[in-house]
């Protein structure tokens, strides 16, 4: 159960519910580790360094918290302490980010992962148990999504009509509207700043996948595990992106997620300075080319 001080931060910020459960992980971890019940209570140099073991790889993303709830629930609090090494910690991840990214992008080149998704968009069977993995790897081919925006729901226009304003709003869907094949993007990272995003989908295969799979069901998430039971949720939908080329090639060593397929399809057209399909790959992200330079460049 959530303190009253973590409620009340909770109750200000506006998060989806995967964010919010990370933040309520790093959060009780401070406290347990800190022997207390208030972050408040805590050192400020003390909550640094606890940034650090806590976050490990996420220590920016931790110490950021710990800033926003300072901000937040004492704003009188002097964060200067925070705000330096946050700037610091940023800086040097910057000047690492192109070897980082190097190393990431090394382990499958963009002509052998368009080959993959080109050879089961021919050959592969829409009921086949792997071709929910083809789905989504054009999907994050054609549109650049994130894992958030593969939580997708199947309908068609004429329940799509008959749902609330919220639902409408705030759900992914893909409809056929007579023998046009439509996916709307209502939740994901940067819709509250970019709107809804709408794409056609002409691939006969994936029209194919949503007609014939036996997973696919009417107003169902269009994603479905293994043992055909469950659907893929936002607290699980990286398990999909992060198997689907070790599922596709049969192997168990390219640990590769949605973020490094992304960084692998920038990296292609920044090298042949395709800037036009830079500009649609960074529009489809939710994302202005300056993000996109700095973080997913080799350079």
């Amino acid at each position: 159960m959530d303190n009253t001080e973590f409620k009340k931060f909770l109750e200000i910020i506006d998060v989806k519910k995967p964010t919010e459960n990370k933040y309520r992980k790093w959060y009780n971890k401070i406290l347990k580790i800190s022997k207390t019940d208030s972050i408040f209570k805590i050192d400020k140099n003390e909550l640094i360094q606890l940034s650090k073991s806590v976050g490990s790889n996420s220590k920016i993303d931790v110490l950021s918290l710990i800033t926003n709830i300072f901000s937040k629930l004492k704003p009188e609090e002097d964060l200067t302490l925070f705000k330096l090494n946050l700037t610091e910690w940023r800086n040097n991840r910057l000047e690492a980010q192109p070897e980082k990214n190097k190393k990431e992008i090394s382990i499958i080149s963009y002509e052998d992962l368009n080959n993959i998704l080109k050879d089961g968009l021919r050959n592969l069977s829409p009921d086949n148990d792997k071709a929910k993995y083809i789905v989504c790897l054009y999907l994050l081919f054609n549109f650049n999504v994130r894992n958030q925006d593969l939580i997708i729901y199947y309908t068609n226009k004429k329940e799509l009509e008959k749902l609330s304003e919220k639902d409408k709003s705030t759900k992914n869907f893909i409809f056929f509207d007579n023998n046009k094949l439509y996916f709307l993007r209502n939740n994901y990272k940067t819709n509250e700043i970019h709107g809804s995003k709408s794409h056609t989908i002409s691939n006969r295969f994936i029209k194919q996948y949503l007609k014939k799979n036996s997973g696919v069901e009417l107003n169902k998430p269009i994603f479905i595990n293994k043992t055909k039971t469950n659907y893929y949720t936002e607290h699980n939908i990286q398990r999909l992106t992060n198997n689907l080329v070790n599922e596709l090639l049969g192997v168990d060593d390219k640990p590769i997620n949605q973020q490094i397929i992304y960084k692998i399809i920038t990296d292609h057209f920044l090298k042949k300075n395709n800037h036009k399909k830079l500009k649609q790959i960074a529009q489809n992200r939710g994302q202005n080319l300056t993000t996109q330079s700095k973080y997913y460049s080799t350079t």
